[in-house]
Parts: C-alpha cells; structure tokens; sequence
C-alpha cells in the first residue's frame, strides 16, 4: 500500500513528520517511511522536471508512507500539474492525505512563511488579483511564491483535482488531526495505537511559530534600512541581483554534474566550537531564528493579523472554503 501525504503546508505538517508519522514503522510491520533515495527523486521530479524511471524504486517498497508538503504545490494555479506528477510517480491507486485549515489562517500563515523566508514584501503586493498573477506568471517575472492569487485559492477545486485522479483521498482539516482518525481508518488501527499517536502529537513542541506582529513590524524596519544600505534579505528574487544580504537561513536545491544537492545559505562557524554554542550563536545572525528563538520569547507576543482591506478581499474565499471544509470534515473519498 501506498500512502501519500502531500499537505497543504502550515497545517501541521513538520510536527506529523517529526512526531506521528515517523513513530508509524514502529506499530505497522513492514512499513517503509520517506525512504530518502524516493524523496529525493520525487523532489527532482517536481522542482527540476526531471524524469526517473519510478518504478523501480516503488517496487523497493511495498508498504510504503511519503509525506512532503511540496507535492501539491503551494501555488492553486500549480495544484494540476502537480497532481498529474503524483499520479504518474505513485499510481492512481495510492492513497492521498490532504490536510487544511481555516482559510484566513492558512493564507496569512502563508504570507507569513514568505516573510519568514526573507522576501520581505507589503500584503498588499503578495496578494494580487488573477488577471495581474497570470501577467506576471506569461512574462515569467514571478518565481516560487513571490505573489499569491487569493481567488485561486478553492479547497473544493483541490478536492476534485486529486478524487478524479486517485481512488482514496482523506482531506483532514487541522482541528481533527489530533483524532488520528484518518490514520485509524488507513491501517486499520486499535485504539491503543491511536491514543499512542495522539499523545505524541498533543506533546510535541510547536515548530515554525510564526512571527509575532511586533516581529511582523520589527522586520519591515529592518528591510527599509537594508535598502537604504543597498542590500536586502535573502530571497527567492536573489538569483536576478548582484547585491543580497546573506543573513537567512534558506533551503536552495541546486543541479550541478548530475547530483543533486540542497544547498543551505548560513554562516560557517569553527568547527571547534560546540555545537550548542554554535546554535546560540547563530540565533543573532539569523534573522529568522533570532525572531523564533529569542525575541518572541522574550516580547508579548500577539498574533499578527492581515490589514483589513485584504481580509475584506478574502471574505468570499473564506466563506466558500470554510463551507466546504465544514461540509467533508470526517469524509472519506473513496
């Protein structure tokens, strides 16, 4: 049996990896968990177009679990054409794990992610309407996800997508994951193991927090004086500008001699140096682990929230999103 847990990203996913799906080869026999020589396949397949012959590594691995949120894409306009690559990688009669949250949420948390990531860019420019998106998109002055299309965003669109492609689909909204009901239903387990799982996930710490609003506000600031230094965050824009400050941690997959690499931007420390001091250290030269690490422990933290013309622009996308989550929460396609 196949499982494949593609997302969405911000639901969870790093905590069920670390925590739920990991412990799973430990209750199922057998069981084979993101084998890395598949994942990485996968991840040349979806992020470079690279063709392999399939096949031959599935066969290694018959009772198999995948979950990596960048199989769906996180760009609505790319769900399709990542849904053909995972029915071509993994077969139609594989299972799909999809998991979601409330709409708003999962869109300022998105934001939030790029902000995070160093493309520090105004709501009001990662957002933007269809006809400018496609634009962007034909004169291939977008990368990754330097501008979202709110209105692309339709959890009902994504349902179909993958139920007209696979025979099982389970869409798992985040308030039900700590059930581990889906699971229960997928390989059939007691109740024991269910409650197993739940506790590891109710006891794992939160991973990725997002940025505070007083961190939000702190990281503006500090881009505007960037600027005026003529340099700026590390991001996915970099590639086309000489000057860029590497402050950022950021994961880059990169192609060189036929290998295939993740590449990670960070600064290089003595290796006499413990690694617990090392970690310490790095805090005040990231941003990102700075902000996590440090400052949002130490300031109230209050959740950030999007300006309000743009939650307004969300209005219509939440209500259709949030009904039709309402409407197959605890549903099963099959």
């Amino acid at each position: 049996m196949r499982v494949i847990h593609i997302g969405l990203g911000k639901t969870a996913t790093t905590s069920l990896q670390n925590s739920v799906f990991s412990e799973l080869p430990e209750i199922i026999p057998d069981l084979q968990y993101n084998p890395e020589d598949l994942v990485e396949a996968c991840a040349r397949a979806h992020i470079l177009g690279e063709n392999f012959e399939f096949n031959d590594l599935l066969n290694k691995y018959e009772n198999l679990f995948i979950s990596s949120e960048l199989l769906v894409n996180w760009d609505p306009h790319m769900w399709e054409y990542a849904a053909n690559k995972n029915k071509e990688i993994f077969g139609s009669q594989s299972t799909i794990i999809i998991t979601i949250r409330d709409s708003v949420d999962w869109l300022t948390s998105l934001y939030q992610q790029m902000v995070q990531q160093g493309w520090v860019i105004e709501p009001h420019e990662f957002f933007i309407e269809t006809q400018e998106y496609l634009g962007l998109r034909e004169s291939k002055q977008l990368r990754n996800l330097d501008a979202f299309d709110i209105d692309s965003f339709n959890i009902e669109r994504l349902h179909k997508i993958y139920t007209s492609r696979f025979k099982r689909v389970f869409i798992v909204h985040m308030q039900d994951i700590l059930s581990m009901s889906f699971l229960k239903e997928i390989y059939s387990l007691n109740n024991s193991d269910v409650i197993f799982l739940s506790n590891l996930f109710k006891e794992v710490p939160f991973e990725n927090k997002a940025f505070s609003s007083s961190a939000m506000r702190l990281t503006f600031f500090r881009e505007r004086f960037l600027k005026r230094l003529n340099l700026q965050s590390y991001n996915s824009q970099c590639g086309r500008r000489k000057k860029h400050l590497l402050l950022d941690s950021k994961k880059r997959y990169k192609q060189k001699e036929g290998e295939f690499k993740k590449k990670k931007m960070f600064f290089y420390f003595k290796k006499a140096l413990p690694t617990k001091f090392k970690e310490k250290i790095k805090c005040f030269f990231y941003w990102r682990c700075f902000i996590q690490n440090i400052f949002d422990k130490v300031a109230p933290y209050r959740k950030y929230s999007l300006p309000k013309d743009i939650l307004k622009r969300m209005k219509s996308v939440k209500r259709k999103n949030d009904s039709y989550a309402l409407k197959i929460r605890h549903r099963t396609n099959r």
